[in-house]
């Protein structure tokens, strides 16, 4: 591909992800006041708890498989055979990893470790799981062609949005409120499963799936995915701890400030996806001065976005939280703390997806994420249970803080092959 049509791909990719990316917070965010209000502050927390529990069986089976498989996408984006070989080795081992995921999950429900409505929450939602492997976000992402998916999601949601309302009236109903947050990832990967065949991103003709190739590929993700698994204990692991330290209660405030950050760092994606299968092109070449660019105007418009937020928040969050909320939440100063957080993991996101990832030197993400998780440990516990969701939402900035400067340290020393 010619570099005026990849930047003119870029382009126009990243504007689609950004316009649909705006419809896709919206409806998310329209139901979240409904759910505040309707389940009240316990069962919303119950229903973050269930949802962290299956958006780390997600992580497991997605494997590092997002930014990997991206990258050999990219590299093959012109070749359909090859990129049909790597779809199917790529998916068969996500096949295999997903029913076991699932039978833990299972296992768990059987094992009396949860409350009965959690269990029965958690039975109903683990299917949702499977929505991790018919969805191939690195495809998509690889062919530049992830408005297509966006697309999908926002339709997945708006359904889920009308079926929430019209099946969730009280406390009670937690499963299905559970159910129909996760419910999306399903009906997106039916929709994403259609339009990779549909659309000639593979030829389900060209099918020579590979148990070698499968293992090898598992190999090579797993630098990835243990670097990003060891971030668990300080993201998706957040509201089980305070669940197991504080209660319903407190998880359900944090959640409502986690839901509001999730929307900013929802608009850092189209930036991050709109340019990651440009950049591990140019790394195949002699490509700096380019990469810096993409770099520097991903990272200005980042800040920019944090600047807004955390104006935003200060200032006017009084008079909008208790009509979106209602007044039983009150976390103005746990989502100043987790604003703060995303400048720092808006610098670690730019370090790993458009130098580390790219360059071949992805091993370094194990010790990276170790020495975070090892620094986090020593006080997440004691500064949540002094501030409660204000002192989780702290130890996020400092956590966030030691990931950026860690990967700096070595992006600088592995400096020969980070362009």
């Amino acid at each position: 591909m010619s570099g005026a049509r990849m930047k003119s791909n870029n382009k126009k990719e990243t504007i689609n992800l950004y316009a649909i990316q705006i419809a896709n917070m919206l409806v998310p965010f329209a139901v979240f006041p409904y759910l505040t209000k309707t389940l009240g502050v316990a069962s919303f927390g119950k229903i973050s708890y269930i949802q962290s529990i299956v958006l780390l069986m997600m992580f497991v089976v997605n494997y590092g498989y997002d930014y990997f498989g991206a990258k050999l996408i990219s590299i093959e984006s012109e070749n359909i055979k090859k990129r049909t070989a790597i779809y199917f080795d790529i998916q068969m081992a996500k096949s295999i990893i997903s029913l076991l995921v699932i039978l833990v999950g299972y296992c768990i429900c059987l094992s009396g470790i949860l409350e009965s409505d959690e269990t029965v929450a958690l039975s109903i939602c683990l299917p949702c799981v499977l929505g991790s492997v018919l969805t191939p976000t690195w495809l998509f992402q690889g062919m530049q062609q992830l408005s297509r998916l966006a697309v999908c999601t926002v339709i997945s949601r708006l359904i889920c949005l009308i079926l929430t309302v019209i099946f969730v009236k009280s406390q009670d109903d937690i499963a299905i409120a559970a159910f129909l947050q996760l419910f999306p990832y399903m009906l997106v990967g039916v929709a994403a499963s259609f339009i990779s065949v549909r659309s000639g991103m593979i030829d389900i003709m060209c099918i020579e799936p590979s148990a070698k190739k499968s293992f090898q590929y598992f190999i090579e993700s797993s630098h990835v995915f243990l670097g990003s698994a060891m971030t668990l204990g300080f993201t998706y692991g957040n509201p089980i701890l305070i669940k197991i330290l504080l209660g319903d209660q407190a998880v359900g405030q944090y959640a409502a400030a986690e839901k509001i950050t999730t929307v900013l760092r929802q608009l850092f994606l189209p930036l991050i996806q709109g340019s990651y299968s440009k950049v591990c092109r140019l790394y195949q070449g002699d490509s700096s001065k380019e990469i810096n660019i993409i770099i520097k105007n991903v990272f200005v418009v980042m800040i920019l976005l944090i600047v807004f937020a955390l104006a935003g928040t200060i200032f006017l969050s009084d008079m909008i939280f208790p009509v979106i909320l209602g007044g039983e939440y009150h976390i103005k100063w746990m989502l100043v703390f987790l604003i703060i957080s995303q400048l720092f993991a808006a610098t670690s996101l730019v370090e790993i997806t458009f130098v580390i990832i790219p360059s071949g030197i992805q091993s370094v993400l194990k010790k990276v994420y170790f020495i975070a998780l090892l620094m986090h440990a020593l006080y997440v516990i004691p500064l949540t249970l002094k501030w409660g969701g204000n002192g989780m939402a702290v130890s996020m900035i400092i956590t966030e803080g030691v990931v950026a400067v860690i990967a700096f340290s070595y992006i600088k020393k592995h400096r020969s092959k980070c362009l």
